[in-house]
């Protein structure tokens, strides 16, 4: 993890994580963990939407790592993935809470905390892939590179055991 994490493709695998220790928002807004007007409420579910959002593959599934408040900056409003909004009673509306409608801090709208997001395994084989393809496409004008295990110069007709060299 860098301190400025970029997306840029130049070297694949350097940003596997991303971490949010507390004030997760999006255009000032905290991200309730609810959605469908408080309906459905998964703090992992929500958590890993965000993480795509940001092009991460998941959120962490360690406990630790994804956690959920109801403390907020005063007038603060709460919305969720969803696009609704969490009233001062709980329910959730599409409309702006403003003035006695904004959810109190340690009132009935949880939200996320802190957040860390993962690359899995098989997206930073893809990116390397990627990022190998378009680097020979751009030195070697398009033309295929001979992966290091193929034979790349002859020097025998055969090896010991009688077996034969590739394209012999």
């Amino acid at each position: 993890m860098t301190e400025r994490p970029e997306r840029d493709d130049v070297y694949p695998g350097s940003n596997l994580w991303f971490f949010c220790n507390s004030g997760i928002n999006i255009l000032g807004d905290a991200v309730s963990i609810c959605s469908g007007n408080g309906t459905r409420c998964d703090t992992l579910a929500t958590a890993t939407v965000l993480c795509q959002i940001l092009g991460y593959d998941e959120a962490s599934s360690y406990q630790s790592d994804v956690t959920t408040t109801t403390t907020l900056a005063e007038g603060q409003a709460v919305r969720s993935l969803s696009g609704e909004f969490c009233q001062a009673d709980g329910s959730f509306t599409l409309q702006r809470p403003e003035g006695n409608a904004a959810p109190l801090s340690n009132g009935p709208c949880t939200v996320l905390n802190k957040l860390v997001c993962v690359r899995l395994s098989s997206s930073m084989d893809a990116a390397a892939e990627s990022a190998f393809l378009a680097i020979s496409e751009n030195q070697f004008g398009g033309k295929e590179i001979a992966p290091a295990a193929e034979l790349i110069a002859e020097v025998a007709d055969s090896l010991p055991g009688g077996r034969k060299l590739l394209g012999k």
